[in-house]
């Protein structure tokens, strides 16, 4: 009975695609994978009950997938496959991008960098004259404050990269896109730190689910960059520096990674 039912639902999905699948169908399917002989439906139920949305199971840790009954160390791994192979995607998608034009391109990337994350993650963006990426570094996991953050690691990347400018990412992955006190403390931080080789901190991103704040907005950047001796002669390749940084807060949304990846796909193929 099992392989008569996996034999319909996988030619469902080869004629109509997952568009019209459940989340709880897409679980099952993918338990396929790792349970073979098993009737996974109500498995899929199970995990959703437990962790209340799809993403709540990918995000899920293996010991607490495992509590689940009929969820073994290989589904458990599975889906951690999943999450992080969903993380490489999305960041992969953001790649082709040679030049970034706005702050939003650079918090479209940046967030890529947090898919499926649990834990507070501080990253710092690294770009040339021409405002191409020339380095993505994870700096620290866990609490994120001025006093952990690992300063000489961030100059060794900027001066080994030779960077031009920065932006720093964080994320709150259990909380709102509000900066804290201490976010600023370590914007001003890090400011002082890229200043000692006189590269410009130009944006600290705060990123919570689908929203992001931009915490150096107007005399923010101005005061946290005030150690730099000629600040505009050094970010002149930006022309309008206002310009590249200007964002409103209800513009601070990420769109879907996965229907800008659909959409460009589509695009390619009506170009060829």
């Amino acid at each position: 009975m099992h392989e008569n039912h996996r034999k319909r639902m996988m030619e469902r999905c080869l004629k109509t695609g997952f568009d019209s699948f459940a989340d709880h169908e897409v679980l099952e399917m993918l338990l396929y994978y790792s349970k073979p002989r098993c009737d996974t439906n109500e498995t899929a139920h199970l995990l959703l009950e437990r962790f209340g949305r799809i993403d709540g199971v990918f995000e899920a840790a293996p010991d607490e997938l495992m509590h689940i009954d009929g969820i073994g160390e290989h589904s458990a791994i599975l889906m951690q496959l999943i999450r992080e192979s969903a993380r490489r995607y999305t960041k992969a998608v953001m790649q082709p991008r040679k030049r970034f034009m706005h702050i939003r391109e650079v918090a479209e990337f940046a967030n890529s960098c947090f898919v499926g994350s649990t834990t507070e993650q501080l990253y710092l963006f690294l770009f040339n004259n021409g405002m191409e990426m020339i380095d993505s570094v994870l700096l620290t996991t866990g609490t994120i404050n001025s006093a952990e953050m690992p300063s000489r690691l961030m100059l060794e990347k900027a001066i080994h990269k030779r960077a031009s400018c920065a932006v720093l990412a964080h994320n709150h992955p259990h909380g709102i896109a509000v900066p804290s006190d201490s976010d600023i403390q370590l914007t001003y931080h890090a400011a002082e730190v890229l200043g000692l080789i006189n590269i410009p901190l130009l944006e600290h991103l705060v990123f919570a689910e689908n929203r992001y704040a931009c915490i150096m907005k107007s005399h923010y950047r101005l005061q946290a960059n005030a150690s730099i001796p000629g600040m505009s002669e050094r970010i002149s390749f930006l022309g309008n520096l206002e310009e590249f940084l200007k964002i409103e807060d209800d513009e601070c949304i990420i769109p879907d990674p996965f229907e800008q990846a659909e959409a460009k796909m589509k695009a390619q193929k009506e170009k060829a």
